[in-house]
């Protein structure tokens, strides 16, 4: 008989005992399962910021591309900035020399014309 209590005390213990293990599996398995949702949530953003980083890096390539082709297009326009000053200086240089000759064909017709004067003031006598 007393064998029989120990069994049965020893049965109850097992049950309670294998229920507590049964909660605790559960309970593992449930979090089993949160961190497996979290991982798959974890993966997601992964890949999600991938792609995003991906698109950053073409967009930033393509902006490197537009600022290349800029200063290529800022340098020849200051060559050509460049050629346009020193035409403008040859122009100048050119114009003072039209403007000396011109000033120089002036003072001849002054003197030819003050010329013809006198001669017209011989001739009227």
């Amino acid at each position: 008989e007393e064998h029989e209590a120990t069994i049965t005390k020893m049965e109850g213990l097992f049950a309670e005992y294998e229920e507590k293990l049964m909660a605790a599996n559960n309970a593992v398995e449930s979090q089993k399962d949160a961190y497996e949702n979290q991982l798959e949530l974890l993966n997601k953003v992964n890949s999600d910021m991938e792609s995003i980083h991906q698109s950053l890096r073409g967009e930033v390539a393509e902006r490197e591309g537009e600022l290349h082709a800029s200063q290529f297009k800022v340098t020849e326009l200051e060559e050509e900035l460049k050629q346009n000053q020193a035409t403008v200086v040859d122009l100048n240089s050119k114009l003072d020399i039209a403007a000396q000759k011109l000033s120089a064909d002036s003072e001849e017709t002054s003197d030819f014309k003050m010329k013809i004067d006198q001669m017209e003031v011989i001739i009227a006598k």
